[in-house]
């Protein structure tokens, strides 16, 4: 089954998100409306890069910090998606 975001509810940590040009970014998930039972999946999220307008390439869930901040370690800017 696809990532939802009832699972990012309940992973309790940012969504992960990368543009074609490569700006990453981190999503709360509150402000993309995840709560216990929104089975909406993360692939028909309506994100766009507020840069470049793309879609983004890569929408990624976490279950640890650790994971978080290697997905932020890249060489690329922090930006609002």
């Amino acid at each position: 089954m696809p990532d939802n975001l009832h699972t990012l509810a309940h992973s309790h940590h940012p969504l992960g998100v990368e543009c074609p040009c490569g700006r990453r970014a981190l999503v709360d998930g509150k402000v993309l409306g995840a709560h216990d039972g929104n089975m909406t999946e993360l692939d028909h999220l309506p994100l766009k890069c507020s840069v470049c307008g793309s879609r983004p390439k890569v929408v990624r869930l976490f279950y640890s910090q650790a994971d978080v901040d290697a997905f932020m370690g890249a060489p690329v800017g922090r930006v609002a998606f």
